[in-house]
């Protein structure tokens, strides 16, 4: 989860939960997790397919797929 406020929650398939700050830095998206010294990890998006998922490629070439999360009840 992107927060406008610069945080992020990344919530693993396992269930970890990993916390920090995000920014968009020369058009890559940009993580810093809140452990000290941590270094930020930069990502090249795709653009988003009709499902609004998309493939980011990490600056060390790891690749993954992000999908929305689905819409809260309310």
């Amino acid at each position: 989860v992107l927060n406008a406020d610069g945080t992020f929650t990344n919530t693993a398939a396992d269930g970890t939960v990993a916390k920090g700050t995000w920014a968009v830095v020369d058009g890559k998206t940009c993580f810093t997790g809140k452990e000290e010294g941590a270094k930020p990890v930069c990502w090249t998006e795709s653009a988003p397919g009709e499902d609004g998922s998309f493939t980011a490629t990490s600056d060390s070439g790891e690749t993954v797929t992000v999908k929305p999360a689905p819409a809260a009840a309310g």
